[in-house]
């Protein structure tokens, strides 16, 4: 059975095949922005917090809240988290302070 043969450059044709690409790159910029958004939002976030964890410590002024009760209840780990979560708040302020300090100290440059 004999078909007829098209003519491969026809204006049709290269309309169909510009669009075509067109979607394609449309598609993977829709997709890479789509992977890059969340990551861009997540590493500010991160960036922000370790900021003012830092600036919290350095003051001297860090909160450190305890876990709570339904941590308890977290599969495997989540007796061990809430036990220590107490023991982290058991340390004193002035036991914060004097690791504070001995990393301040640390970290100067000779004269």
């Amino acid at each position: 059975m004999n078909l007829p043969v098209s003519p491969q450059n026809t204006p049709t044709t290269q309309a169909i095949e510009i669009a075509i690409r067109l979607a394609v790159t449309l598609i993977a910029v829709v997709s890479i922005a789509a992977i890059l958004m969340p990551v861009i939002s997540l590493s500010t976030s991160v960036v922000e917090s370790a900021i003012t964890i830092g600036n919290q410590i350095s003051t001297g002024k860090a909160n450190i809240s305890p876990p709570s009760e339904s941590v308890r209840e977290w599969p495997l780990i989540g007796a061990a988290f809430l036990l220590g979560g107490e023991a982290l708040l058991a340390l004193s302020t002035s036991t914060i302070r004097s690791v504070t300090v001995g990393v301040k100290s640390t970290g100067k440059q000779p004269c």
